[in-house]
């Protein structure tokens, strides 16, 4: 499958330097600063992702995320582990957020976030994995060589409306759950080359719908 590269623009994405305390606002959904990139996932139903709404292509990796009814999916239940849809904003700091539509099982799995992908062997992970009650927080620089940074001993039981989000800053990754903060932790390999940031998925089932995605350099 031929992947597609479209590096965001400076005014949307492009700006660095955003204060902590903007890092995690709790939006509405469908409100937006303006250097936002973002996506409602309001199109037609497709098996790919497509382009965000702001216009940066998505690029994915392993099993598809899709579109259907004005929600994203897991759109192929393979269960490649190594499922991913990123933008490349051009930076390697950057926040990203996602509303949960549907809970759905999480089927003895996980989702989250990914940073600073470069391809499966090399980025940064966020997954909320509800079956064992934990978040957590890995890095990998070659293949299967997944690190855990953090572990969170704290439950999580998905909720529609929840915004799960993260941030990556220097070589600390961070994630949230409505604004409050969840789980921090260091990374050893920072894999600042890397700007491609976005969704991961770790399960083979397909059941949990996601809307309002919005990432932005920091």
């Amino acid at each position: 499958m031929a992947i597609q590269v479209r590096q965001a623009n400076n005014r949307r994405g492009g700006r660095v330097g955003v204060k902590l305390s903007e890092r995690d606002p709790l939006y509405a959904a469908g409100t937006y600063r303006d250097y936002d990139l973002h996506d409602r996932f309001i199109r037609a139903n497709s098996t790919n992702m497509g382009s965000m709404e702001t216009g940066e292509a998505y690029m994915w990796s392993g099993t598809a995320y899709g579109i259907t009814g004005n929600t994203a999916y897991l759109s192929d239940t393979t269960g490649d582990a190594n499922a991913a849809a990123v933008v490349d904003t051009g930076h390697p700091d950057a926040y990203a957020s996602i509303i949960i539509s549907t809970p759905g099982s999480f089927g003895g799995g996980s989702c989250g976030h990914t940073f600073r992908y470069n391809d499966s062997a090399q980025r940064a992970v966020v997954l909320w994995q509800p079956d064992d009650d934990k978040v957590y927080l890995y890095q990998t620089t070659t293949v299967g060589g997944w690190t855990a940074i953090a572990t969170s001993g704290v439950g999580y039981t998905p909720v529609a409306g929840d915004r799960l989000s993260a941030t990556v800053v220097g070589n600390i990754l961070t994630c949230y759950r409505n604004g409050v903060q969840i789980l921090s932790g260091t990374m050893s390999a920072t894999l600042v080359g890397f700007t491609k940031h976005g969704l991961t998925n770790q399960t083979s089932l397909n059941d949990e719908r996601f809307k309002d995605l919005v990432i932005r350099n920091i």
